[in-house]
This record gives structure tokens, C-alpha cells and sequence, in this order.
């Protein structure tokens, strides 16, 4: 069995490998034509640029979304033991905002955001990977 490597120069700086070796011709395989190929390369367009990707500020966004969220779920339990008995004083004695069903509703809405957020990124990330599958096949 008979292993060939043709070496092809990724720029047009480094010269191309002595087409006089023996067995060039052999079996169908012949020499690279490396001019063609550079030519070929100067005629396509460029790539295009890719869209612009807010990932990490998503992901920060959705973290803190997540921990303020958690923040509210502990001021709703801190309410619920304050009306259970617990004899520690609540941090907003009246008000609105001294009801645990403020509290509550408050971490959904935060939680549910992030979850909304999470998702966008996640639905980037997939979008991204259809674009390049379907430049594979192109």
C-alpha cells in the first residue's frame, strides 16, 4: 500500500513541492495545479462577516435576572415565616410591599424573564449552527 501527502500551501508565499517526483503520474494522481487554485481563491468574494453576537451579554443579563429573582423568593419566605410567628422582624413593616404576595409575584415575573432570556440565547446558538451547516453544503 502506497501512502501519498500532497502538501498545499494555505498561502501563496511558500513555494509549491517539485512536481518531478516519481509516480506523480501514476494511478490518476497528478500534480497539483497550485496557480489555479490561488487564481480560483482571488476571484471569490470574501466571506461575509458574521452577525454580531450578544451572547455574553445575554448570559449576564440572564444570570442576574436569576439571582435577583431568588433574592425576591427569599424576601417572599422571610414575609411568610414573619406572619407565621417568627418572632424576626420584617424588613418593610406596611406598605405594599410588606405582603409575601408581592414578593412572590415579583420572583415569577424575574424568573420567567430569565427563562425567556435563556431561551433567546439558546435559539442564537442553534440559528448559528443551521447557518453554517447550510455553508457546508453550499
Amino acid at each position: 500500500m502506497i501512502v501519498r501527502i500532497i502538501y498545499r500551501p494555505s498561502h501563496p508565499g511558500v513555494l509549491a513541492p517539485p512536481r518531478t517526483e516519481p509516480g506523480w503520474g501514476l494511478r490518476g494522481l497528478e500534480a497539483p495545479d497550485f496557480a489555479a487554485e490561488e487564481a480560483r481563491r482571488e476571484l471569490e468574494p470574501p466571506p461575509p462577516k458574521p452577525a454580531p453576537s450578544y451572547s455574553g451579554v445575554l448570559r449576564s443579563v440572564a444570570l442576574f435576572l436569576v439571582r435577583l429573582g431568588l433574592a425576591m423568593l427569599a424576601m417572599a419566605a422571610w414575609r411568610i415565616a414573619v406572619d407565621l410567628g417568627l418572632p424576626i422582624p420584617f424588613l418593610i413593616p406596611v406598605g405594599i410591599f410588606s405582603h409575601w404576595q408581592v414578593w412572590f409575584a415579583a420572583a415569577v415575573v424575574l424568573l420567567g424573564a430569565a427563562g425567556l432570556v435563556v431561551r433567546r440565547l439558546e435559539f442564537g446558538r442553534g440559528r448559528e449552527g443551521r447557518r453554517t451547516n447550510r455553508e457546508q453544503a453550499a
